[in-house]
C-alpha cells in the first residue's frame, strides 16, 4: 500500500475483501469510472505489458478511428511471450474487425458496457472476456484490433513441447482453473451454439495435454469432470 501511495494521488486501490472473480472486478472498475464521468476504460491483466511507446501509439491511433460510437472494444495485438513469431502488418488499414479478444490491454466503451449490463459475474473468471465480445457482436457492436500495436502477454504457465512433427503449447493451468475453463466453455456452447465444434475440440485437446504433459493429472481431470457435472446441474456460480 505504501508503494502504491507513493505513485501519486491519481492511483486508487480498492480491496474487495475476497476473490470475487475477474468479472466482478471489471464491473466494479467500470462503475467507478462512470462515476468519474469517463467514457472509456483501459483494462489490464497482471501478466501483460506494453513495451516502449506502444500504449501511447494505441491511444494516438484510437483517436484517429472514425465513428467510434458503435465500437465496444478497441484491442491491441496480443503477443504471447511463448510464441515470438509476430510481424508488423503491411496492410494500409489502421485497424481490423475481429470476433473476440482477451481482456488485457483493451479500451472498453462504457456507454455500450451499460447497454449490455456489463460482464457476466456468474462466469467468475474464464471466458468472461470472450462471452462479452460475442455479446457485443450479437447486438450489433464491433470489436476492433489496432494493427502494429503489441501487448506482451503470458499464457498461464505455458511451456512448448514437441509431439511428433508438431509443437504444442501447454498452459499448465491450476486444477481450479481447469474447472472453470471446462464448465464455462460448456456454458458458452449453450449461449452460442455455433461454438460447439471448436470448443468441444478444445476441451478434448486439453484433456490429452494434461495426460501427456502436465502434473497433478488426476486432480486436474477430476476438476474437469466437476466442471462438466456442475454445467449439467446448471451451476454457474463461484467455486472455491
Amino acid at each position: 500500500m505504501e508503494k502504491i501511495n507513493e505513485m501519486g494521488k491519481k492511483i486508487d486501490y480498492h480491496f474487495l475483501g475476497e476473490n470475487k472473480g475477474i468479472a466482478y472486478a471489471l464491473n466494479f472498475a467500470c462503475k467507478n469510472a462512470l462515476k468519474e464521468n469517463f467514457e472509456w476504460i483501459l483494462t489490464m491483466d497482471q501478466d501483460s505489458k506494453f513495451e516502449q511507446n506502444n500504449l501511447k501509439e494505441m491511444f494516438d491511433k484510437f483517436l484517429k478511428i472514425p465513428n467510434i460510437d458503435g465500437i465496444g472494444i478497441v484491442s491491441p495485438v496480443h503477443q504471447y511471450i511463448e510464441n515470438k513469431k509476430y510481424k508488423n502488418s503491411t496492410s494500409g488499414q489502421l485497424y481490423k474487425e475481429i470476433e473476440a479478444t482477451m481482456t488485457s490491454g483493451n479500451l472498453l466503451n462504457l456507454e455500450i458496457w451499460c447497454k449490455l449490463n456489463g460482464f457476466k459475474e456468474e462466469f467468475f473468471i474464464d471466458e468472461v472476456d470472450h462471452e462479452y465480445c460475442l455479446r457485443l457482436k450479437k447486438y450489433g457492436f464491433k470489436v476492433i484490433q489496432i494493427k502494429n500495436v503489441f501487448l506482451k502477454h503470458h499464457l498461464g504457465r505455458s511451456r512448448t513441447y514437441r509431439f511428433l512433427w508438431k509443437k504444442k503449447v501447454v498452459t499448465h493451468h491450476s486444477p481450479l482453473r481447469r474447472y472453470y475453463i471446462t464448465r464455462n466453455r460448456l456454458f458458452m456452447i449453450k449461449l452460442y451454439p455455433y461454438l460447439i465444434k471448436s470448443y468441444t475440440e478444445n476441451i478434448v485437446e486439453d484433456f490429452f495435454k494434461i495426460l501427456l504433459y502436465e502434473k497433478e493429472k488426476k486432480l486436474k481431470i477430476k476438476m474437469m469432470f466437476y466442471g462438466v457435472s456442475d454445467y449439467l446441474k446448471g451451476k454457474n456460480g463461484k467455486k472455491v
